[in-house]
């Protein structure tokens, strides 16, 4: 009986001493954390994302970099001409995080390359009849971004910035910026369009209401200003260096990196 008393007496000292609350430890430890599906470009946008999600908020990253032909047509006269320094600056990017940041970057996944996106009528032309194509392109990445997200039911992140749609002197009116402009709401943190028959529906908007240079004031107080300078946001560079030419070189808040 005695042995009895001292043995429970001892357990209760135990825990008075080390109070665990097994629940609540079990649960830490099976939660998983979030999982940010990001189209990334190597951008000064994106990248800025990309830091943001995994430095600030200890998310896990998962990139995708479309190589699949989705932002012209064979008889278009705009092609991309930055495809190669988008994938060098991506991957610069990588290792620079993976040296400065070596847990962290943990969290970042290695790069998807989409090389297809499946058909889908109803967002194609459902996405061209509300005239989402921006600048007066009907052909961009924009579209081929909600194909493939709704295929594989994926909440996708864009690092679009600024909703224009009523011109501002430097690009025209498009419906791309009014949509944005009359549909995004802040839905449990994330800017995106509810409406599950949108043809956007599968994307989220987190950066949108950021301007560039308050994007450079978080990178440089929260220490990777130095990681988003290595972006790159040239659309037709020649020889290797901007063109200064473009709207993303005459968007650009900080000189680029060569």
């Amino acid at each position: 009986m005695l042995k009895t008393i001292f043995i429970v007496a001892l357990v209760i000292y135990i825990c008075v001493l080390f109070p665990l609350d097994f629940k609540e430890k079990e649960h830490f430890n099976t939660e998983k954390p979030e999982i940010v599906h990001l189209f990334w470009t190597g951008g000064y946008d994106s990248t800025f994302r990309l830091c943001q999600a995994l430095i600030d908020e200890n998310k896990v990253v998962q990139p995708y970099y479309m190589i699949a032909k989705v932002d012209n047509c064979k008889k278009c006269k705009f092609e991309r001409q930055n495809r190669a320094k988008e994938l060098e600056t991506m991957n610069k990017v990588m290792n620079y995080l993976k040296k400065k940041y070596p847990v962290k970057s943990k969290n970042l996944k290695k790069l998807k390359l989409i090389k297809h996106i499946p058909a889908n009528s109803y967002i194609t032309n459902t996405f061209y009849n509300l005239k989402l194509h921006n600048y007066r392109r009907r052909y961009n990445q924009y579209e081929a971004m909600c194909r493939y997200a709704n295929a594989n039911n994926k909440m996708m992140e864009v690092g679009t910035v600024g909703i224009f749609g009523q011109g501002d002197g430097k690009r025209p009116n498009d419906g791309w910026g009014t949509y944005l402009r009359n549909n995004l709401v802040n839905n449990k943190g994330y800017f995106s369009v509810i409406d599950p028959k949108s043809p956007i529906h599968n994307l989220r908007f987190p950066v949108v209401f950021i301007s560039k240079k308050d994007m450079l004031t978080i990178a440089k107080r929260n220490g990777y200003e130095d990681v988003v300078r290595l972006s790159w946001s040239c659309w037709f560079p020649q020889n290797g260096k901007p063109c200064k030419k473009c709207l993303m070189c005459i968007d650009r808040v900080i000189p680029q990196v060569v």
